[in-house]
């Protein structure tokens, strides 16, 4: 496991964190598309979702991913400092994220905020779980 502080240095492809999450295999977790992003919004609120778009710390963020792949890391970090990051990270309503875990870690780095869609009214599991069944949610390679 490499510190969060190290990352940047790694020459490995692959990091874990030293903080506390569920470490959830990324091969495991769900990942939503920036074009399926809208219908997944309404399929959340179809499903009772209250979603609330705002900045939040990514300090108070925890992480479910346990493995992080460091070159879409320091990609999202050079995105951040010319443009910053859109994009929003899917929180629940206990702070963790769904999707969003390299955006999330470009922020927490650089001691910034993220563009957050916060689900207020579903824990982790159950977010996950809706996350999963979703018809167009796609899964990466990686362990």
């Amino acid at each position: 496991m490499i510190p969060f502080k190290k990352f940047l240095n790694a020459d490995e492809k692959r990091f874990s964190l030293d903080t506390p999450g569920l470490n959830i295999l990324r091969k495991d977790m769900p990942q939503v598309s920036d074009a399926n992003m809208p219908e997944y919004f309404v399929y959340l609120k179809s499903k009772g979702a209250k979603i609330v778009n705002k900045k939040m710390s990514a300090k108070t963020l925890k992480h479910t991913q346990k493995n992080f792949n460091t070159a879409g890391v320091k990609r999202m970090l050079q995105g951040f400092k010319k443009v910053g990051l859109k994009k929003p990270v899917i929180v629940s309503q206990d702070n963790f994220i769904i999707d969003g875990h390299h955006r999330w870690l470009a922020a927490k780095h650089l001691d910034k905020d993220v563009n957050a869609v916060h689900i207020t009214n579903m824990k982790v599991r159950e977010l996950l779980k809706i996350t999963k069944a979703f018809p167009k949610v796609e899964f990466r390679t990686g362990k």
